[in-house]
């Protein structure tokens, strides 16, 4: 594991041991022709399909808007993402990393490169990988209306950064030039989702909101200086949320444009009592 992560994670190896990292294979591929492209990929496996999962949406994703800057759906394995120069492929408990380099390109020339090699390099493996396509329950349960394309964050603790909340899935959405996250949750047992609502309900200003499922608080949590509200509530073994999008709400923004880019509280309240029906 050390060596893997000298050699293949470049300091990034506590961030892949955090989702479960169990093996890497690493591959190498050359232009027969003579060039100096080359393809390189990584295979790495994960202790679960959850943890695999999660380490895809976390590349895929990164730290930016996925509105801005996502890369293109590629229609392999259980989930592909193609980019100028990378492709990401899931399955089961298995990730791949594919990278094309070619020093000679242009970035056009790259980005032409990067599509006639890497789309049947990534499916073909795709369909190699054993293990199930299916997305992980949590993220199969989002709802795919105006789901942002490639727009999951799948956390396998802590979700939302809040302690304790566990793992659970993130969609990112767009409608119109509204934005807002939904939040989804799913344990073994109702007690168990209980617990998981308790844990919002102990957020620092958490209060009840009433008349969404079985039960649920509304809160707020602090991003770069801003408030992302909350509304998070349970239906049987099903935990779910509503909140604000933190890529576009802002520390001190008027409360015109908050309600431009976001939904009001009503609009979160109505849309969560129907997810949790």
């Amino acid at each position: 594991m050390d060596a893997i992560c000298t050699e293949a994670f470049d300091g990034e190896c506590e961030v892949y041991k955090g989702f479960g990292l169990k093996r890497v294979v690493q591959l190498r591929y050359i232009d027969g022709a003579g060039s100096p492209g080359s393809v390189e990929i990584y295979l790495s496996q994960f202790a679960t399909p959850e943890g695999a999962y999660g380490m895809f949406t976390k590349r895929v994703v990164a730290d930016a808007d996925p509105v801005e800057s996502a890369p293109r759906k590629l229609e392999a394995g259980g989930a592909g993402a193609l980019g100028t120069g990378r492709a990401y492929v899931w399955k089961g408990p298995y990730l791949v990393e594919i990278q094309y380099a070619n020093e000679q390109e242009t970035p056009v020339q790259m980005k032409a490169s990067s599509e006639r090699l890497l789309v049947p390099i990534g499916t073909e493996i795709g369909q190699k990988l054993p293990g199930a396509a299916a997305l992980p329950p949590a993220a199969a349960k989002l709802p795919t209306d105006k789901l942002v394309p490639l727009g999951i964050l799948f956390s396998p603790k802590d979700v939302l950064g809040i302690d304790g909340a566990g793992p659970g899935a993130a969609g990112f959405y767009k409608d119109g030039e509204k934005r807002y996250r939904l939040l989804s949750i799913l344990r073994d047992d109702v007690d168990q989702a209980k617990d998981v609502l308790k844990t919002f309900g102990k957020v620092k200003g958490a209060a009840e909101e009433k008349g969404v499922g079985e039960h649920a608080h509304h809160l707020s949590v602090t991003k770069e200086g801003a408030k992302v509200e909350w509304v998070v509530g349970r239906a049987g073994k099903v935990v779910m949320g509503i909140g604000d999008e933190e890529y576009v709400v802002k520390q001190g923004m008027a409360p015109a444009d908050r309600e431009k880019l976001c939904l009001t509280h009503e609009e979160k309240s109505a849309k969560l009592r129907a997810l949790l029906k």
